[in-house]
């Protein structure tokens, strides 16, 4: 169990400087974007997600410089956890593209541009079924 902790915390941290980010976005690419995905840590990606919208809306990280560059390096990941069969990591995924698009208005095109081709995918799959609340 120690060695899931090891791979990324159960714990959202708190995020208050640039420094901050950089270190969590670089832990997260460091040990998920290197991580296969399975029955076992998909909850680790799962918190991952959860987390970078977490900040992005209680401490507002996507007005750090740099920001958009670590999503666009979380492309993969964000990728992999939109198109999973498990509909709870898939629609934790949304939700985050959801809060970036909020936070980040017109500066989310970039984002968009790149996560559009799979959200199609993933709304035209008759297997997903997404209630937007």
């Amino acid at each position: 169990m120690s060695h899931r902790n090891e791979i990324y915390p159960g714990e959202t941290t708190r995020i208050s400087s640039k420094t901050d980010l950089d270190r969590e976005m670089k832990r997260i690419k460091k040990t998920l974007l290197k991580t296969k995905m399975t029955e076992e840590n998909w909850d680790l990606f799962n918190k991952a997600m959860k987390n970078i919208a977490t900040w992005c809306t209680e401490y507002k990280i996507h007005e750090y410089i740099g920001f958009i560059d670590h999503i666009k390096e979380l492309k993969e990941l964000i990728v992999t956890c939109l198109t999973s069969e498990r509909t709870i990591l898939s629609k934790t995924a949304i939700d985050l593209l959801t809060t970036l698009s909020q936070h980040l208005g017109t500066k989310f095109e970039t984002i968009n541009n790149m996560m559009l081709p799979t959200i199609k995918n993933v709304f035209g799959r008759s297997s997903k079924v997404h209630l937007i609340a």
